[in-house]
């Protein structure tokens, strides 16, 4: 049993990956940014808009699964692009 985390090298991510370390917990990160913040937990390059790349990600039914995937420009949404700063990303 462990945790996928998706956006787990984000702000919030990086200090889910890291008290669920030190409860013992075995971890994956799934994220477009690879922050090697966390040598014992797994990283596996995943962009959640794009079904295509979650075929590496090992799933069992007692595994928990974590969302905190946003798009990078978080802190100041384009406003060109809303369709894919908050559906894309956020909702689909």
């Amino acid at each position: 049993m462990g945790v996928v985390i998706f956006g787990g090298s984000g702000f919030v991510g990086h200090w889910l990956v890291k008290a669920l370390l030190q409860k013992g917990e075995e971890i994956i990160i799934c994220d477009t940014v690879d922050s090697r913040s966390h040598e014992q937990a797994r990283f596996i390059p995943c962009d959640i808009r794009k079904p295509g790349d979650f075929k590496d990600i090992p799933l069992s039914a007692k595994d928990t699964v974590v969302n905190l995937a946003a798009n990078q420009y978080h802190h100041k949404p384009p406003r060109k692009n809303i369709q894919e700063y908050f559906f894309d990303t956020n909702t689909q």
